[in-house]
């Protein structure tokens, strides 16, 4: 009888056993199954086309990066060809274009250190009426600091809408011999200036009294607050997440705007000081568009 028991025991004991380890076989089985599936879910499959939820997300984030930079070229190019446009209407204007060529032949052999001189220019109607014009402008669009009128031949000003910058001779700084060698006679480009000891945005255009567009006998100057256009630019609301910023960058892979974040030295950028020799940087500085991994 005992025998038996044991027998009995023993087979069930196997039995048992057996069960066990089936499922825990099968328990494995569907793990790793299971695993393998979120696994695909998650990623990609290869050689199949399928796409997973990883490079769902990321292709989301790419069109919705690229739909902020669209929006924000859109932006920028329709009021660059606003500002651009101003400055084209008052260096093409038949009313003021007289008056520049009065005051061309008034101030002409005027020293820089000529004060005297230069404030009997102030009172000639000429200069008042052009003046009034270039404050009329000013007011009226509101985003201009200032306004220059530049002797191309001598580089001096010789008609501002800040009094003090009258006779300034510019022709060293590149803001003005830019726009004097463009061929295309007008410029928009951010610089460091006598006038001013942050980086602005200036729009200039040749003006023409001649007849002939090749030829400039002066150019026309208008100074902008870089944060008024950069500004909106830089602001994406939640779009990048917390780490991410818009960094801009002029042909020559120089910010334009300061960085939010330090950089390993723990310094902060400045405007037109810094080059970015990121791959991203250097190709939008040649013109390029898309995305890029670095």
């Amino acid at each position: 009888m005992n025998n038996r028991r044991k027998e009995y025991s023993t087979g069930k004991q196997t039995v048992f056993g057996i069960r066990a380890k089936m499922l825990t076989v099968f328990g494995l089985i569907f793990v790793v199954i299971f695993i393998n599936i979120q696994f695909f879910e998650i990623y990609d499959i290869p050689f199949l086309g399928h796409k997973g939820k990883y490079s769902q997300y990321k292709d989301d984030a790419f069109r919705n990066l690229n739909n902020i930079a669209d929006l924000k070229k859109e932006r920028l190019s329709r009021w660059l060809v606003e500002r651009r446009g101003n400055a084209r209407l008052f260096s093409e204007n038949n009313v003021v274009l007289p008056y520049i060529a009065e005051i061309l032949s008034l101030s002409d052999g005027i020293k820089a250190n000529e004060e005297n001189a230069w404030s009997e220019l102030k009172g000639n109607q000429s200069y008042q009426d052009l003046l009034q014009a270039m404050l009329l402008m000013k007011k009226a669009y509101g985003s201009y600091n200032n306004m220059w009128v530049i002797n191309v031949n001598t580089g001096q000003v010789i008609a501002s809408t800040r009094a003090r910058d009258l006779g300034t001779d510019v022709s060293s700084y590149d803001f003005f011999s830019d726009v004097v060698q463009s061929e295309g006679h007008e410029l928009i480009d951010l610089y460091n200036t006598p006038f001013s000891n942050e980086s602005k945005l200036y729009i200039s255009c040749t003006i023409c009294l001649d007849g002939n567009s090749n030829i400039s006998s002066a150019v026309f100057i208008m100074e902008i607050n870089s944060d008024d256009f950069l500004l909106p630019l830089l602001h994406t609301g939640k779009g990048l997440g917390e780490t991410g910023e818009v960094v801009l960058v002029n042909r020559d892979s120089l910010i334009l705007a300061p960085l939010k974040f330090p950089l390993k030295s723990g310094e902060y950028t400045k405007p037109l000081e810094c080059k970015i020799s990121a791959k991203p940087a250097v190709l939008a500085s040649g013109g390029k568009e898309g995305f890029v991994q670095s």
